[in-house]
């Protein structure tokens, strides 16, 4: 997936088995990227939220997807007890945003078109 910007590592060692892990869960979420803008760009995090704690969720996983120029964007996180457990989770959740972006921009473009046809109806 090219569009991802950046992996950071937060309070653990990036491995490059990490890093394909995430490249790999998020190429599939690569044709709804497409469909939310074809020029965004995919910030990722993935942490250990405390040194100290033993159990809970002490992984935390977070996805952004920005468009070019914009200060808003699609953003998804995650807290698990197993850092793969988050990034599934944070990776599911985007996906959720991005159908729902997708859904409003369809129900958009039906409105305009039934404001198209109602304005034609009128006018003969």
């Amino acid at each position: 997936m090219d569009r991802v910007v950046s992996i950071k590592a937060t309070r653990l060692k990036l491995t490059e088995e990490l890093e394909s892990y995430v490249m790999k869960k998020l190429s599939g979420l690569e044709k709804l990227i497409n469909a939310y803008n074809k020029n965004a760009r995919v910030f990722v995090e993935v942490a250990r939220t405390t040194r100290h704690h033993k159990t809970g969720s002490i992984y935390y996983a977070e996805v952004q997807v920005m468009p070019p120029g914009s200060k808003m964007g699609l953003r998804a996180v995650a807290e698990k007890n197993s850092l793969y457990e988050a990034i599934d989770r944070a990776k599911d959740e985007l996906k959720g945003e991005l159908q729902k972006e997708k859904e409003k921009r369809i129900t958009n473009v039906h409105k305009g078109g039934e404001k198209i046809k109602k304005e034609m109806r009128s006018v003969r």
